[in-house]
């Protein structure tokens, strides 16, 4: 995700925007919260101001959102609303904790056999989900697919396409990735559930094998073995591989179809059916790890004195990113303040909504009273925690000119389960932080910390073993020494 820029919206209808998840064809898609409105945290997608100007293109749009509303596949993203009329238009979905498949296969590998299959049913359940209401995915692929704490949720469906996205360029080549599109898509052919059936086929080849199974390379090269079946499915068990085999037929007319393709999974044709497979196959304990390969750990960052510091970009893509890389600041020895921090923690159940974030102010009852907002520039900013490590607040303002000359209040919010936040002292071997060094420590979804110049807050994530990622949102005001 990547911090909100000047040129976007502070709000979108009864939506704060909190962050940019990715932007895309369509428009800009934003991390929210709807405090007024009930529904915690949403994704509300945002269309480019020329498609609003595109009659054509809007009548499509508003068919299409009808029919979205209709969508209740378990394994879906649940469609909240939109708004047609707003200039732009936007449409919101629930927001879903957890890795794409494109992440957590960067991260972990493949997935396996007992995920693997809860996977391929929760994939064709969304499918049929949006094919019995007459709409087609269209983009099935790794990084639109989220592994969330239940099961695999499809997001981005249903949602007319720009008749530019999919037309051939004057030089004859494809608009999109060709590993992930189907013949029928690359021939620029009418498309429908089959061109969905397929792309299920090449993401649970990829899921179960860490690799795009039509290879990479040259766009021609790799379209080639696209429109000649060509698929490597080595490493695939049986008989997976037969199901994804047919699914990856050249002929859209030999393909199974989504709700086939359920059953052969589900072992039934009952309603309901993948409630019970995803109970017996999905591992939540693993789905929701996203671990932060060696290197990319969070970590801290001095701050060099009387400079205010920027709030770093950090990115996750609907496509590809985790963490923004920090080199450990060098060797300095820890100090002490002369400032009483505390922390404030706001404690509820983890499936309750979080409140919205507020700006810290000096009448606050529980100001520090030794310090008086400074002039520098509040940081806001959105980062991913991890488990299994201390998660630090990139560019945290910290000072080694004078421990008590600043003082630094934050506002927190998870954007999903509980978790432990607590101060530590500034050090040159952040990552080697435990609990055990960390002060106040308690676990909430969202609460104040106040910590001095020479100190700052400390994440962690998953308790009692069970490993997980959260996303963290956060507001910081520095503070100065009071006259």
């Amino acid at each position: 995700m990547e911090r909100l820029t000047e040129d976007d919206p502070v709000e979108v209808g009864p939506y704060r925007l909190i962050a940019r998840i990715g932007q895309g064809g369509m428009g800009t898609v934003y991390l929210a919260d709807s405090a007024d409105s009930g529904s915690g945290n949403v994704a509300v997608k945002v269309l480019r101001a020329d498609f609003a100007r595109d009659e054509a293109f809007l009548a499509r749009f508003r068919q299409e959102v009808g029919a979205c509303q209709r969508v209740s596949g378990r394994c879906c993203v649940r469609f909240l609303g939109a708004d047609l009329e707003a200039s732009p238009p936007w449409l919101v979905t629930e927001y879903v904790a957890g890795p794409t498949l494109a992440e957590y296969v960067a991260s972990r590998g493949s997935l396996g056999y007992r995920m693997l299959t809860g996977f391929a049913a929760g994939i064709a359940e969304g499918l049929a989900a949006i094919h019995t209401v007459g709409l087609v995915h269209r983009d099935l692929k790794p990084s639109n697919v989220i592994l969330s704490a239940d099961g695999p949720r499809l997001i981005d469906f249903g949602i007319a396409h720009h008749p530019d996205d999919t037309s051939l360029t004057a030089t004859g080549t494809v608009v999109g990735s060709p590993g992930w599109m189907a013949p029928e898509q690359l021939l620029g052919e009418t498309i429908g559930p089959a061109t969905d059936v397929w792309a299920w086929g090449a993401t649970v080849a990829y899921a179960a094998t860490g690799r795009a199974p039509f290879g990479t390379g040259p766009t021609r090269e790799v379209s080639q073995r696209v429109l000649s079946g060509l698929a490597d499915l080595t490493g695939l068990p049986d008989p997976m591989a037969g199901h994804v085999q047919s699914a990856l037929s050249p002929d859209a007319g030999s393909r199974p179809t989504a709700a086939q393709l359920l059953t052969i999974f589900t072992k039934t044709s009952e309603p309901g059916a993948i409630s019970a497979t995803l109970a017996d196959t999905w591992q939540s304990s693993d789905t929701g790890v996203l671990q932060a390969s060696s290197g990319a750990r969070s970590n801290r960052w001095p701050v060099v004195a009387g400079m205010a510091i920027a709030v770093a970009t950090v990115a996750v893509v609907v496509a590809a990113l985790l963490t923004v890389n920090r080199k450990p600041p060098v060797s300095a020895s820890s100090a002490t303040t002369s400032t009483q921090p505390t922390i404030s923690l706001t404690t509820r159940p983890s499936s309750a909504k979080s409140s919205a974030a507020r700006t810290p102010t000096p009448t606050d009852p529980w100001s520090m009273a030794k310090f008086r907002p400074s002039n520098e520039r509040s940081l806001a900013n959105l980062f991913r925690a991890f488990s299994e490590q201390p998660n630090y607040i990139p560019d945290f303002p910290l000072t080694m000119n004078g421990c008590g000359s600043r003082a630094m209040r934050t506002h927190w919010r998870s954007v999903g389960d509980a978790i432990t936040a607590g101060r530590v002292d500034y050090s040159d071997t952040p990552e080697t932080a435990t609990r055990k060094d960390a002060r106040q420590l308690a676990t909430a979804t969202s609460g104040w910390i106040d910590t001095g110049g020479c100190e700052q807050p400390v994440f962690f994530v998953g308790t009692g073993g069970q490993s997980t990622l959260v996303d963290i949102t956060y507001e910081t005001r520095i503070y100065e020494a009071a006259p």
